[in-house]
């Protein structure tokens, strides 16, 4: 096995050249070190001796299965593991390695009668991967092929990503990298941008990190994040960032100048959708080639079936451990957990509910829960008849059975009821505060009455003027049990005398449509993804096209001014209430239908290790992960 690079965290444990942090301020004795995520049993405790970890030698080498020697004339322990022999002497920094003299920033040492030496100049020659973890303070040992597959639902390329280079910011393991990072929690972190301050009423400085290159080896600086954010807004221009312009104040410093007052603007850009990317790269024919800042990079893509990354081993930040990571796209979600349990892949991505208790059962398989910040809901096209009237779409929420839905299609473990589609995760949601539209048959049938539908067919359909009551549910194929939610969805309405038609169409298609606002209603799941869920909210301005080419759930000038007046209100709780009263206005125009808080469900299997799931789903990413010899 070719030997690995030299990790950059500076609890790195042997040879020179590692930056100096970690080791020196952490205890040995709170080190864990895992080989192939098994703990290592050690009868001395680590030492740390400039910046480097030791451990008793005989228990490393024969960790490895290798055979051990100890010359008492010279002090020199050895140890055979195939064709390697290794062989260290007490106080002296360096080794011989296959007859090759190496240097070592650190010699062995004699403790409690034990010989210490290096563990990751040991661990690396014998053929293994380390690493050191911060954030579990872990020296992870693995000596398994770092190639990890995935199992998506559908495509991360597609030609609305053009200025990523066809490489979308979701579901890639962060190859592409924002300025400001999200946490597990929604609050913000510094990313590529190491800190920032507002400068007046409407710009905000960004002080950019001096350590990082594109993966082309582009040095990122403040002149290729201005034309990144320049691309930005002309190709995707989604409006919830609300720049105006975009300023080069020196090489690490940009001033980024707002169209308004907007205090979100920080939180908003930890956005995936405002990573940072090469847009200057480009093959012999002119297209883009996908060039951003993270820990992976871009390798090949089959249209439709893969996409293949490797690691950056130029990484400017802790490198990954995996080799490659290969997603392959299977939509169909039998295919995709057929393909889990026969070893295909080692992680399936969105595990139906009734796929999870058997996963669960198995101890061949780990079940990852996630709890994203997303309501399942269905959305109404305020400019289409006859849900444009808001009786109809009262009358359409008390008819839907949402307990049904949850405890009989989602078997009780995809989430529970929500009266509101905004997650209590935000502070300023109104969960607890409203009832929703509880499931009342009699009083959906009295709003349709109502609202004029009060004629009823042979066939239970209702009529109005000759005309019947019928409306179009649009759904993509992609959507986690989609079509069960659309034909319990469809039997409900039929009850009060409505006749909705389903149409199933391929994510791209779904989003084609639903933009032209060719829909009545749409089942969708929005999900917060970046630090405030204000862009939520925002999406019934007049003026906010980012959705669609016409604002369906625009719903009058009252609403526009709550949301103009909140997006420029630097006081947080009075921004909060007025966020409050805008949902508010979404509850009582029942311009929506929450059906419920969603729970995903992602499996492994249980030779993969830290896979770490994030609530936000788009900010997924591999860093950490690693596998260890399969069982």
């Amino acid at each position: 096995m070719k030997k690995l690079v030299v990790l950059l965290v500076a609890l790195a444990l042997v040879v020179g050249g590692l930056p100096p942090a970690g080791p020196q301020g952490t205890e040995a004795s709170t080190i864990r070190i895992l080989i192939d995520g098994e703990p290592m049993t050690l009868q001395v405790a680590p030492v740390i001796r400039s910046g480097r970890v030791l451990v008793p030698f005989r228990a490393l080498f024969e960790a490895f299965g290798a055979t051990v020697g100890w010359q008492e004339a010279t002090e020199t322990v050895t140890g055979r593991f195939g064709t390697t022999s290794i062989s260290l002497r007490l106080n002296r920094p360096e080794a011989v390695v296959n007859g090759r003299t190496v240097l070592l920033d650190v010699a062995p040492i004699a403790l409690e009668g034990r010989t210490l030496v290096p563990l990751r100049f040991v661990a690396e020659n014998l053929g293994a991967t380390v690493r050191w973890i911060e954030r579990t303070q872990t020296v992870v040992v693995v000596r398994a092929a770092q190639r990890l597959t995935v199992a998506l639902v559908s495509d991360p390329m597609g030609s609305r990503w053009a200025f990523f280079g066809r490489v979308g910011p979701y579901n890639t393991a962060g190859m592409f990298e924002s300025l400001v990072g999200l946490n597990e929690d929604m609050t913000i972190f510094p990313r590529l941008a190491t800190s920032w301050e507002r400068v007046g009423e409407k710009s905000w400085r960004f002080h950019l990190r001096r350590d990082v290159r594109f993966h082309s080896g582009r040095v990122f600086d403040a002149t290729s994040a201005k034309e990144s954010l320049d691309a930005f807004l002309t190709t995707i221009g989604m409006p919830f960032l609300e720049i105006e312009s975009v300023e080069v104040q020196d090489a690490n410093t940009l001033l980024i100048h707002n169209r308004i007052p907007f205090p979100a603007f920080v939180e908003q850009m930890a956005h995936p959708l405002v990573a940072m990317a090469n847009i200057g790269l480009t093959n012999a024919q002119g297209v883009i080639i996908p060039d951003g800042t993270g820990p992976f990079k871009y390798l090949s893509h089959i249209d439709g079936q893969e996409l293949t990354l490797v690691r950056n081993d130029a990484y400017w930040g802790e490198q990954a451990i995996l080799e490659q990571i290969r997603f392959r796209i299977i939509p169909d979600h039998t295919t995709r957990m057929l393909a889990l349990q026969t070893g295909e892949v080692d992680i399936a991505i969105r595990v139906p509910m009734p796929d999870v208790a058997g996963l669960q059962a198995n101890r061949n398989f780990v079940v990852h829960q996630i709890n994203p910040p997303m309501v399942r809901h269905l959305s109404f096209n305020l400019w289409r008849a006859p849900v444009n009237d808001v009786r109809v779409r009262q009358a359409i929420s008390h008819a839907i059975d949402r307990k049904a839905i949850i405890d009989g299609i989602l078997l009780g473990i995809g989430g529970a009821y929500a009266p509101n589609f905004i997650t209590p995760l935000m502070p300023w949601s109104i969960f607890g505060q409203t009832p929703g539209y509880a499931f009342n048959v009699a009083r959906s049938r009295a709003l349709l009455t109502e609202a004029g539908w009060g004629t009823i067919g042979a066939d239970g359909i209702r009529t109005r003027d000759g005309v019947r009551l019928q409306v179009n549910l649009f759904a993509s194929s992609t959507a986690a049990m989609g079509r069960q939610i659309t034909e319990a969805v469809q039997h409900m309405m039929r009850a009060v005398g409505i006749d909705m038609r389903i149409t199933v169409l391929e994510p791209a298609a779904y989003f084609t449509a639903t933009d032209r606002g060719d829909h009545h209603i749409a089942l969708v799941h929005n999900i917060i993804a970046s630090g405030t869920g204000e862009i939520l909210l925002r999406r019934a301005h007049r003026l906010d096209t980012s959705n669609a080419i016409t604002n369906v759930t625009w719903m009058g000038d009252r609403v526009d001014m709550l949301i103009e007046i909140a997006t420029g209100t630097f006081n947080q709780e009075a921004r909060f209430q007025l966020y409050r009263q805008i949902q508010w206005e979404y509850h009582n125009q029942a311009v929506l239908a929450p059906i419920n808080f969603m729970i995903e469900y992602d499996a492994s299997g249980a030779y993969v290790r830290d896979y770490l799931t994030h609530s936000s789903l788009w900010s997924q990413r591999f860093d950490t992960t690693y596998l260890v010899r399969r069982r």
